[in-house]
């Protein structure tokens, strides 16, 4: 169990992120966009799960399935499909129409995604003693990791936030 004086830093480190994240602009987004909610059907792609939908930074769906709990692609895949993303997308979503930029909107919303798929993976296990998804937490964490090790958020909550789930 964590002591606030633990907390608090974790908390001012997501509270900076999700204030950078919320000042970008907006696009409809489907929040579950993982490859559990991808189907196939007669050739054509049928998404599910509808129900978190609503505005959001367009990254964000893009982190959801790339950065999937469920599944683990290859770095230089994840790769290819950020920059085939980034060459297709609507740029008017990202102002300043900068890779660089963009890459740190992807990297900050897969800390915000992936922390909270780790909340939901708890919430089940805790609210319904189902233990199916606490697997998928330590995917998750090694996810977390790596991205901190490559942004400017690394020092506080990699000492915070990684260290302690990695203690005995």
């Amino acid at each position: 169990r964590m002591t606030t004086d633990e907390i608090k830093p974790i908390k001012d480190e997501f509270v900076a992120i999700n204030k950078k994240l919320e000042s970008q602009q907006f696009c409809f987004v489907h929040r579950d966009y993982h490859s559990r909610n991808l189907m196939i059907k007669n050739s054509e792609l049928i998404v599910i799960d509808f129900q978190d939908a609503r505005m959001g930074v367009g990254t964000y769906d893009l982190v959801s399935l790339l950065e999937d709990c469920y599944t683990d692609l290859d770095n230089s895949n994840r790769k290819k499909l950020i920059q085939y993303y980034w060459d297709h997308c609507n740029k008017d979503l990202y102002p300043n129409k900068d890779y660089k930029d963009f890459l740190e909107l992807y990297e900050l919303s897969l800390l915000q995604r992936v922390f909270k798929a780790i909340g939901s993976f708890a919430y089940i296990y805790k609210s319904r003693d189902d233990i199916r998804y606490l697997k998928y937490i330590g995917f998750a964490m090694e996810k977390i990791r790596r991205t901190l090790r490559n942004t400017r958020y690394s020092n506080q909550l990699l000492e915070s936030l990684i260290n302690k789930y990695y203690e005995s």
